[in-house]
Formats: C-alpha cells, structure tokens, sequence
C-alpha cells in the first residue's frame, strides 16, 4: 500500500500541528514535571505516531499500526498526568497505564483479524479519552477561570470523533487504522468530504485542547499570583513591624496591619498614610535629610538606610528604627520599615544609668573594680570589659587594660605571678569563686600586698562566663598581721624569739638530729646580780641592759642556733649541731664571757655575770620537756657553786 500525495499532505499538515503545538507548551513550562510539559510530551507522542505512519514501510503495517496506537495512547497518557498537574488532582497509576498494557497484551491475538484489532483499539482509545472528560468534569471546580470549559469541548469532540473514527474503520472492514485510513485510495480517495472534516478534527481537536490549556495555564498563573498577594500580605501582617511598599515616586502601594494599627493609635486615618499617599513628600516635609536617603535607595545610589529617630508624642516618648530597603524589580519600588525600639532605648538609659553610677561607686571604693568576661583557649585571655579608675595607682590607664588584658599581668610580682594564673585557672574551670592574696606593682615601682576575689556569673543562658571582681589594697594588713605574727612568736623587748618559738625550733632540731643521728644541746641562761641593777637604775635601765645582752648572746652564736629569751632575765641557746657537751661548753664560755663584760649604758657602767646549764641531746633526754629541765637543773647547780 502506498500513500497518495494527499495523505502525505494530511500527514504532514497533522505533524507540524502537533510540532507547533509541542514547541508552544515547552516555552511555557516552568518546571521539569509541571503540567505545561507533560502536554508537551502528549503533543510530541501525539506528532510521533504520525510519523511512524509516515514512514513505516508497507510490509511492516501491522506492526505500524500497532506502534501508532501505543504512541498516540501514551500522547493520551501524558496529556492525563498534565491535566492531573493542571487541575492538582492524582490520576490513579493504573488507568494511566492500562490502555497502553491492554494494547501490547491483546496485539498477537488479534493482528491477524483487522476487523477485531480496529474495534478493540478504537474502543481502548475512545474509553482512555473518556476517562480524562470524566476526570476534568469531575474536578472542574479545581480549574480557575474559563479555560477548562473549552476543554471539555475539545474532549467531549475528540470522544465523538474516536468513536466515529472507529466505527468509520469498522465499517470499511479493518482495513483502517482507527485514525487514519493507510489505504486512502480505497475510501478517501472517493469521499472528499468526509476526507475533509478528518484532517480538519484531527488538526483542530489537539489545537483546541492546546489553546484551551493556555487558558487555564493563564487562569492558574493569575490565581496563584493572587495566592502569592494574599499570603504574602498575611505574613506582612503577621509581622510587629510598620511596612510599606513605596513606588519610585514615593506613593505608597500597600501596607500591613501593624501600619494601619499605628496610624489609629497616634490619632490619623489609614487612608492618609495608607495606599495612594505620597510617603517621601511627608518625610522630606518632617526630615530632609531622611527624605533625601530615601529618595537615593529609590533612585539605587545606595543599597540600604538604617536610621534612629524619636517620634515623641503628649503621652509618651517613642523611638523607631527606618530602615529602607529597594526592590530589585523594574518598577523601582523600595520597602520601608519602622519598628519600635523605645523599650530597647529605655533598656539603653537604664544600662548608661547603672554604669554611671557603678562608675562612680568604683571611684568612692578604696579598690580596683573589675569584669572581665572569658573567651575560648583559641582566643586567648579574658577580656576586661570594665575596669574601675582606681588602677592608676598601679601606673595604668582603665582604657588601656581593657585593650590589653596582659598589661594587668605586667604589675604582678614574679613569685605571685604564675600561682595567680594556676589559681585562676583552676577557679574557671570550676566555675568557682577566686580569691588570692598576691603583690602588684605601683607607679613609684614598690609592690603592695592586694587581695583579689572574683566571682563567675553565667550569661546568655549559660554560654558565657563573666567575673565581677576586685583588688583589695591590704599592704597595711599585711603589715599588722606581720607584727603580730612577729609578736605571738618573739619577745616584745629583745626582739630574740620567745618560749612559744622556741619550743617549735626545738622539736625541729630534734627530729633533725634523731634522722641524722647527730647531737644538738640546749643552753639555759640565767643572768646574776641583774636584780640589783633593775632596783637600782631602775626598770628602764634594766630593759636596756636586757637589750644588750640580746645583742651579745647574738654575737656569740652562729646563724642556724637560735637565742631566745624565756622569761624575766632567763634566756636559751638551740645549738642545732655539736659533736659533743665539750663543743657546747664553748660556746657556754663564749657566752658567760660576753656577759662578764661590763655595760656601757647611758653613760653608766653596770657589771654583770651568767650561770649557764648544758642538755645534751639524747644523752641528756630524749624530749624537748626533759633537755630543757636538765639545762635549768645545770644552771641552778653552777649558780650554788658560784
């Protein structure tokens, strides 16, 4: 069978139909599976399958016939998904897919009778293009505008005319596909007429059905631009922030609810500053150098304007944050916003408030106030975000340690600086107050005793640590602790160490001798003829005089013994190590001649002597307790014998 010149016309007219109507939905379609393109692709299978009857060699009919029928019910099944998109309805998978199933799995029984293969495929095709009328009437509420009534048209037409087709096929016998007769000179080729309307439904049905999806393409476009207004303004208005859009003339074009809101509350209308009203002409009139910033982010000199202004009214004090923002569209239109910062700006005066006044607390407190906020191993040392003026007793500037933290560091004494730094290293990590006695630096270049105490507060929910603290001045503490401390343990006239001393350094050297096995001994002192001195001269005179034989016993010792006034005109002597009593005897005689001496004071000469007691540990005992009455026993004895 060879087409004639007019089937190939009729061909060709169908395919280029379809080509234009292929190339029309891809420029469309928006997205790669929106509805545009899956017609498209029913507009491509549809052009196909013409082709296939183009150029499908006569020998091979049958399987032409059968390659076009599952071409043009795949075109049929892609224009179904595209109207499911269209109308956002799901198709079942099945009826999408079974026509084209039911056309392969009946092809081997029935190619051989044309008859049945003409009537079973036109009836397949005819039920498929059935099924998307049903499904479009049944979902046309979906479908905005009036696109889909012409499609329903165009499908009830194409319903019609599949029927008609196949009958049309039935009747001449089979030898026709359900669409197109291959053998036009047989039937065609007589009836022009009929030959007629075929090439013209099947041209304009698949146009009408494409047109028809413009229209509702449009219909849905302008719907869901409508959608987009609508929630977009929702959200404007959900928004706490007064909003407009202003065009480039400075006209409102739309606002929020918290614009209108406004408005009401500061005793305006919204139709006067609401759409239509000229923004920047008011803004110019109240403020113009705001009104010229405006007018650059309209004209695109600049990208953005943030400003702060009050906006005070006989109720209360108000401040707003203006910002301006373009809008990259053709039409230079710029967003504008005002939010409301007064309880931000109240926030502010109370913080300048207490720092001022935190300030002028630190400057009537005699120390050095401080916060200092930590930072990560990565970013170094705290950072000191306050630091009172009191630090320019240590030579420096608040400023200038808050800058730089290390030079704090630089006024602390070298023994105290790296137990400072372990301590308060061990304190962070704890999270635990600090507190540590250590010595700074002054301007003269001396070094003070200061107490400094820290205590961690956590902020931003627990994610930062800051440290509120301060540096005590405790030099003149330090100083009363050290003379009590010298006068709990020495004795107040002579300066020698007292009983209380003594008796520890005793211990001491005791347990030394008994580790090292050497010997150490104890000289018990008792001065003669003293009495008679202090009731002559009187007590001062004695004090002196006791003073002096602090001075002598000095003289007399090395320095690791220890001297030590016990009581009256009693003294002792901590050798700490002899070989034996003869090495202690000497420096017994030592002493007795020193106290032999005369006494030159205040011009008076005074004449006195010692008895002197040797222990000699361990041969004279084994305890502080027992040296020290064996000294005594010795002492007493050498005075009897004196």
């Amino acid at each position: 069978m060879i087409m004639s010149f007019a089937s190939l016309a009729e061909v060709f007219v169908i395919i280029i139909a379809n080509i234009v109507l292929l190339g029309t939905m891809l420029a469309l379609s928006s997205g790669r599976r929106d509805g545009v393109l899956f017609w498209a692709m029913g507009f491509f299978w549809h052009a196909v399958t013409y082709v296939i009857l183009l150029l499908w060699p006569s020998a091979w009919t049958e399987l032409g016939l059968l390659a076009a029928t599952l071409t043009y019910a795949l075109g049929l099944t892609f224009l179904a998904l595209g109207l499911g998109r269209f109308l956002a309805q799901k198709i079942s998978g099945w009826v999408l897919w079974l026509p084209c199933a039911l056309i392969l799995v009946t092809a081997p029984f029935i190619n051989e009778w044309p008859l049945a293969r003409v009537v079973l495929r036109g009836t397949i095709l005819a039920a498929q293009t059935g099924y998307l009328l049903y499904f479009l009437l049944r979902h046309r509420h979906s479908a905005p505008g009036g696109g889909k009534y012409y499609l329903v048209v165009g499908f009830a037409i194409l319903v019609l005319f599949q029927i008609f087709r196949t009958v049309y096929a039935a009747v001449m016998g089979g030898a026709g596909w359900p669409l197109l007769s291959l053998d036009i000179s047989q039937f065609l080729g007589q009836i022009e007429p009929a030959k007629l309307i075929s090439l013209s439904l099947v041209i304009t049905l698949p146009s009408l059905i494409g047109i028809s999806s413009l229209f509702i393409i449009k219909d849905r476009l302008r719907q869901d631009v409508e959608d987009m207004r609508l929630f977009m303004q929702k959200v404007l208005d959900a928004i706490p922030h007064q909003i407009c859009v202003i065009d480039r003339s400075g006209a409102i074009t739309g606002v929020n609810r918290a614009w209108n809101r406004f408005a009401i509350e500061n005793d305006g209308h919204p139709d006067s500053v609401g759409p239509g009203a000229n923004y920047l002409r008011v803004t110019l009139a109240a403020d113009e150098a705001l009104g010229r910033g405006i007018e650059e982010v309209l004209d695109h000199r600049r990208d953005h304007l943030s400003t702060e202004y009050p906006c005070h009214t006989p109720k209360r004090q108000r401040w707003f944050l203006l910002q301006a923002t373009p809008l990259d569209d053709s039409r230079g239109r710029a967003v504008i916003s005002h939010t409301d910062i007064t309880a931000q700006k109240e926030l502010e005066r109370l913080q300048l408030h207490s720092l001022t006044m935190f300030r002028d607390v630190a400057n009537l407190v005699p120390g050095i106030l401080y916060k200092a906020r930590e930072r990560s191993k990565d970013e170094g040392r705290p950072v000191f975000e306050f630091m009172s003026p009191r630090i320019s007793d240590l030579g420096l500037e608040a400023q200038a340690v808050c800058e730089n933290a290390d030079l704090l560091l630089s006024r602390v004494h070298p023994d105290d600086l790296h137990p400072m730094v372990d301590s308060v290293q061990r304190c962070s990590a704890a999270r635990s107050a600090w507190h540590m006695q250590l010595r700074l630096r002054q301007r003269d270049g001396s070094y003070r005793w200061y107490q400094g105490r820290a205590t961690p507060e956590q902020e931003n929910n627990g994610t930062e640590i800051v440290w509120y603290g301060y540096f005590q001045d405790i030099d003149e503490l330090k100083s009363h602790e050290e003379r009590i401390r010298v006068l709990a343990h020495h004795d107040a006239l002579t300066g020698l160490p007292n009983r209380i001393l003594f008796n520890d350094r005793l211990v001491q050297s005791m347990a030394l001798a008994r580790r090292d096995q050497h010997k150490m001994a104890v000289l018990f002192i008792d001065l003669d003829r003293f009495k008679p001195v202090n009731d002559r001269y009187g007590h001062d005179m004695g004090d002196a005089l006791l003073r002096e034989v602090a001075e002598r016993l000095r003289g007399c010792l090395r320095e690791v013994d220890t001297p030590a006034r016990i009581g009256g005109d009693e003294f002792v002597i901590l050798l700490h190590r002899v070989t034996d009593e003869e090495d202690a005897r000497t420096v017994a005689d030592k002493a007795a001649a020193a106290m032999a001496a005369p006494f030159l004071i205040n011009d008076t000469i005074l004449t006195i002597s010692s008895s002197i007691g040797i222990s000699v540990f361990p041969d004279h005992g084994e305890s502080a307790n027992e040296l020290l009455i064996h000294a005594d026993r010795e002492m007493y004895r050498r005075k009897s014998g004196n």
